[in-house]
């Protein structure tokens, strides 16, 4: 006889029996029916509600070295370390980027096949990870579990509301190394150390031009194909940018009865000099440099790349106290010297160090110490001669890329940074920084 195969509709993937079919489809769908009675935390898999129970039955018999956190099983105590040490073992040989746990790997890769195995039940939609399909489906319940006591916002993530509260507490935690700019968000930061590195990682298929903002290569893309969305609902005009319809917005509430002929041609001329810098356009208009760009949330996000603070740094504030409805006591780990607060115990021991002035990591080879071990490998890289970024017009090679990105204006005569003073340009930040102390 034939053994019967069940075969799944949304990968063709078949099964000797439909219970293992089941249990498949539920990689698709996200669903977790086995929920834990004491935390409230569901899975998939029975196998894995009754590994996650000994949590809390079980001592912990694997303890972490550097922090003390407990754990019941080795493995799990091994990718802890991996916190500490920075080692990320699994690495992609797409991009190279490297991970601390394979699942995350595995799920990273789905970006470099383009496959979205989570499918919500309720539209079509497909994403690359049960977690983003979670929050997905509560666009179509309504459900915003997360809000803000101060204004009565209220947030699909816990992440999101994070950030909101940083607006009543005024906390800018992310810090520039290169100046003394901090930020409210990670990403924002991130967009800012460009003005430093002069890194432009978006480029344009079409002429070869490249941005350091998504939002501008995404309005600058419109030049070539033409688009132009944002339309205008009392006349047939259309915009390539939402800034310029408001615009012509104005022109209807002043002359309702008439349509200003030369309406495209007066916003080319009301808009900021090319020479205007992104930084001092939102300075003259009173908002922080650099915001985060509302086109770049829609970026597919690994586990690993949502922001180790976002996720383990609580604002200590007023509002805090509401925090302890979501997280319970026992997850908001205190700094006694500052009142900075984190989820895990690991991340307030290496907080502490930059007031301790501990740094327990030190070089072999020049006895220079360190906080982290991440920075320690880092610089062993001076010694191991390890320089992977390589000059392609005269061969010098670099320890970082941001170093690299600096070189090349050598042989390119770029020079992004300019005074708004007087004009005069340069190659780098620090140069523009002293030269703007004669003004």
């Amino acid at each position: 006889l034939e053994t019967r195969l069940y075969e799944c509709t949304e990968c063709e993937k078949t099964f000797s029996n439909q219970s293992v079919l089941s249990l498949h489809q539920r990689t698709h769908t996200g669903e977790k029916i086995f929920k834990c009675t004491e935390c409230e935390k569901s899975f998939m898999k029975r196998s894995q509600l009754i590994v996650h129970k000994k949590c809390h039955i079980e001592e912990r018999p694997y303890m972490c070295t550097f922090c003390e956190k407990g754990y019941n099983q080795h493995s799990k105590l091994i990718e802890h370390i991996r916190t500490h040490t920075g080692e990320k073992p699994f690495t992609c040989t797409e991009c190279k980027k490297s991970f601390t746990k394979r699942c995350n790997l595995t799920e990273h890769l789905r970006i470099h096949t383009g496959a979205k195995p989570h499918k919500c039940n309720l539209c079509d939609k497909t994403f690359h990870y049960p977690s983003n399909l979670v929050e997905h489906q509560r666009t179509h319940t309504g459900d915003r579990p997360f809000q803000c006591t101060e204004c009565d916002k209220s947030f699909i993530k816990m992440s999101k509301l994070m950030v909101h509260l940083r607006i009543h507490t005024g906390e800018k935690p992310y810090k520039c190394s290169e100046c003394d700019k901090s930020f409210s968000q990670q990403s924002t930061l991130v967009v800012h150390q460009r003005t430093h590195t002069g890194e432009r990682p978006f480029q344009c298929s079409h002429c070869e031009k490249s941005f350091s903002y998504h939002y501008a290569f995404v309005v600058h893309e419109r030049t070539h194909t033409g688009e132009k969305p944002y339309k205008c609902s009392m006349c047939d005009k259309a915009y390539s940018q939402r800034s310029n319809l408001k615009l012509h917005q104005k022109t209807h509430e002043s002359k309702p009865q008439q349509d200003s002929p030369n309406c495209e041609k007066t916003f080319e001329q009301e808009s900021a000099p090319k020479t205007a810098t992104m930084d001092q356009l939102h300075e003259s208009a009173g908002l922080e440099k650099v915001p985060e760009l509302p086109e770049a949330t829609n970026s597919v996000e690994s586990p690993e790349a949502i922001d180790d603070y976002e996720k383990n740094y609580i604002p200590w504030s007023p509002l805090s106290e509401y925090l302890g409805v979501f997280l319970p006591p026992e997850k908001q780990h205190k700094c006694t010297e500052c009142d900075k607060c984190f989820l895990e115990k690991s991340k307030l021991v290496v907080h502490q160090r930059t007031h301790t002035g501990e740094r327990p990591f030190k070089c072999s080879v020049c006895d220079k110490t360190f906080i982290r071990m991440v920075h320690l490998l880092e610089h062993r890289k001076i010694h191991d001669g390890d320089r992977p970024y390589t000059c392609a017009e005269c061969g010098k090679s670099f320890i970082r890329m941001s170093k690299l990105t600096v070189h090349r204006r050598t042989h390119t005569g770029e020079r992004p940074y300019i005074c708004a003073e007087c004009g005069k340009q340069f190659s780098q930040q620090s140069n523009l920084v002293v030269h703007q102390r004669i003004h």
